[in-house]
């Protein structure tokens, strides 16, 4: 016998055992009715087939759904209501959470006295907001604007600045039937930059959603110890349309074509009435009220989504400024036209 012959009968002797070994195996007897095997060893997990991935197909983005508030329920009669609570004073995204801004007037005339150069700075931004406190919803707003007499017009009550700068805080709430109401405070310095006094305006606004599209505002502002000591909040802004928006209102208006678009117009007019407190000097009054009212119009470009490049330009129709003496004296100042830049976004 040679060695391939030894090979082929060890291959087919062990090919008659594996077949008569497979013949003589039995099952397990089943275990009894409600009786777990001792152990049982885990079932691997299916693998999946593998699959070619598809190439992801293209689909146009969807437009991001106008934030609404609605609520629902049923009268005593059974009948069954659903109010729609969008508030375009509330809800509309048009204020942005800071604002930095600066504006120039050239050779401003004081009346019978000189003329100067004004500049004027803005700040705004948002400290927080928590919409479950209360009921309603809380928020933190520091808002600051200060005027600078570049040259003295030969007056000597006049400051070098004047600046108010106030936390605004606030809370709103929500009713069913499309009313709102708002309570604010802004205490904060309101007079000139070398004698710092402290006031605190408090504003009542009320608010009624009279269609997604349209809401309407009263209330008004009490400044106690001011010109003026009440302000009017009053108006309606209403948003016909996705590239139109109007706000027709006191103390400020604004008419907004491509309101959120890349490049948006507008024009505003302004109304503006604060009373500085002055350092208390002899011979100068205890405090002067800058009152004026002007038009502006210009554009907001938005490259990036969360910024806005501002640029206006504006005339006045009305500047007047008062101070506290015996005579209760007040000049005119000049009508000149201005320029303002202003950018505007998100944190």
């Amino acid at each position: 016998m040679t060695l391939r012959d030894l090979i082929t009968a060890c291959a087919s002797i062990a090919s008659i055992a594996s077949v008569a070994l497979g013949a003589s195996w039995e099952d397990p007897a089943p275990a009894p009715v409600g009786t777990r095997p001792a152990y049982s060893q885990p079932r691997p997990a299916r693998q999946p087939a593998y699959q070619t991935p598809r190439a992801p197909r293209y689909d146009e983005p969807a437009e991001t759904p106008r934030k609404e508030y609605v609520v629902s329920g049923e009268t005593e009669d059974g009948e069954f209501y659903e109010l729609d609570l969008y508030s375009q004073h509330l809800d509309a995204d048009v204020r942005n959470l800071y604002t930095l801004g600066a504006t120039y007037v050239s050779e401003t005339e004081f009346g019978p006295y000189g003329a100067t150069d004004m500049a004027e700075v803005d700040l705004e931004f948002r400290l927080f907001r928590f919409d479950e406190f209360l009921w309603g919803s809380f928020d933190a707003w520091v808002d600051a604007h200060a005027i600078g007499f570049i040259e003295n017009p030969d007056m000597d009550a006049l400051p070098d600045a004047v600046v108010d700068a106030a936390l605004d805080i606030g809370q709103h709430w929500r009713f069913v039937n499309g009313w709102s109401t708002e309570v604010r405070a802004a205490p904060g310095i309101y007079s000139d930059v070398a004698d710092p006094a402290f006031g605190v305006p408090v504003t009542l606004n009320f608010y009624f959603a009279v269609n997604p599209d349209l809401s309407l505002k009263l209330g008004g502002t009490f400044r106690p110890g001011w010109d003026i000591p009440v302000i009017p909040n009053v108006g309606i802004a209403w948003q016909p349309a996705d590239v139109l928006r109007i706000e027709a209102m006191l103390p400020k208006s604004a008419i907004t074509l491509f309101p959120g678009h890349i490049v948006s117009l507008f024009g505003t007019f302004e109304w503006r009435n604060v009373t500085y407190a002055l350092a208390d000097d002899p011979g100068t009054p205890e405090d002067m009220t800058l009152d004026d009212m002007f038009v502006t119009a210009g554009a907001a470009l938005c490259p990036f989504g969360d910024y806005r490049i501002v640029g206006e330009y504006g005339v006045f129709l009305q500047r007047e400024l008062s101070a506290d003496v015996k005579d209760d004296t007040s000049i005119d100042l000049s009508k000149e036209s201005f320029i303002r830049i202003m950018l505007k976004g998100a944190f």
